[in-house]
């Protein structure tokens, strides 16, 4: 009993410094300038796209692209729709959504830099909002309206009002102390408190039938797993993977990920029935 106890110390601690270890390198990795990227998802890639100094970089961080490809794959449930990008950063995930056919796309981040940085990404991308949602929509008259975009400054919903479709946050993964004066260190840090505050929050905002889309690197441990802090909140919630015993590889994050779809009380029929892959 005192070696399992004590095998299980030792794996702990271990961890613990290969997740510091990697911290360090993610936050290294953000001490870059203003730069145009080409970020490449499923059917198109986002050409010119900007991230600006002391910004989350979209372009290299695994769960980033992991989740603006899934949404690029499963535009079908929210095109026509209306959608919060939280946390948004330099906007990736909601001009996705914009692209693919959302009618209306909130983006809230606390963070000035981030948010003029998700101006910019707007600007520039604009002329291409509902672009693919008008391809492969069989009532092309549900696109006759441009899609709106809201740019807000502000911790969570603070600012934000109204209900929505689908909220989406790539929320801090690591609960560790670390002592980094990088603004941007606030994207990948937290002690489980922003997670709790969020998805008490989010009931207030998801219209009937809505749900939350969070990825989660499971390497990160258990403090910011949105599944076990959902289900303690009496969220249903369900893994949208199909594929979820593959490890991804690319980007500066590797190792098994999920995409966490969390939903008022139970997870709608559609959810289970649906192969995500589809999309």
């Amino acid at each position: 009993m005192l070696t399992m106890l004590f095998n299980k110390m030792v794996k702990k601690m271990l961890n613990r410094r290969k997740q510091i270890k990697q911290v360090r390198k993610q936050l290294q990795a953000h001490t870059h300038k203003n730069y145009v990227v080409t970020i490449p998802l499923v059917d198109y890639a986002l050409d010119g796209f900007k991230i600006n100094e002391g910004v989350f970089r979209a372009d290299i961080m695994t769960s980033s692209l992991f989740l603006a490809r899934f949404l690029n794959r499963m535009r079908n449930i929210y095109k026509g729709n209306r959608v919060v990008d939280m946390g948004c950063g330099s906007g990736l995930q909601g001009i996705v959504m914009a692209v693919c056919g959302a009618q209306d796309v909130v983006f809230s981040d606390v963070s000035f830099a981030a948010v003029e940085n998700t101006r910019e990404n707007i600007a520039n991308f604009a002329s291409t909002f509902g672009k693919l949602g008008k391809s492969m929509s069989a009532q092309p008259d549900l696109f006759e309206k441009p899609c709106t975009t809201t740019v807000i400054q502000g911790d969570l919903f603070e600012n934000v009002s109204g209900k929505f479709d689908f909220i989406i946050f790539n929320h801090p993964f690591f609960a560790i102390n670390f002592d980094a004066d990088q603004s941007v260190s606030r994207t990948m840090l937290d002690q489980g408190e922003l997670i709790h505050f969020f998805l008490q929050e989010a009931r207030e905002h998801l219209s009937n039938g809505g749900g939350i889309i969070m990825p989660f690197w499971h390497f990160a441990g258990e403090t910011n797993n949105p599944e076990l802090n959902a289900k303690r909140l009496g969220y249903g919630v369900v893994d949208m993977r199909t594929d979820e015993l593959e490890d991804v590889h690319y980007g500066i994050q590797s190792g098994r990920f999920s995409l966490f779809g969390i939903f008022e009380r139970t997870v709608p029929e559609w959810v289970l029935r649906r192969n995500h892959t589809e999309f």
